[in-house]
């Protein structure tokens, strides 16, 4: 059988990245099946990624009803606009300056 766990602890997705980081050193585990938001892959990835570099992350996207993939109301709009700025924030730091 295969783990499957839940963190408590993070409050934001670098710790989340970190309990993840440990959580996969506690275990040895190798591979990850990392379900979240659709909208919170990217970011997630990068955040992930630079915690745990070697090892295989897959992703699942989880349903998130509040937000509408069609753009259609103004919640989905300031949700999306928002999430894609942490984007490029953190992008920006791992991938352009090297932090």
């Amino acid at each position: 059988t295969k783990p499957v766990d839940l963190g408590y602890i993070a409050t934001d997705t670098v710790g989340n990245a970190k309990e993840v980081k440990d959580w996969t050193n506690l275990y040895g585990i190798e591979k990850i099946f990392v379900v979240t938001s659709f909208y919170h892959i990217p970011r997630s990835k990068l955040e992930l990624e630079k915690e745990i570099p070697n090892k295989e992350l897959l992703f699942i996207a989880a349903n998130t009803p509040f937000v509408s993939k069609k753009w259609k109301n103004w919640r989905s709009t300031y949700f999306m606009t928002k999430e894609y700025i942490k984007f490029l924030i953190v992008y920006t730091q791992y991938k352009m300056l090297g932090l």
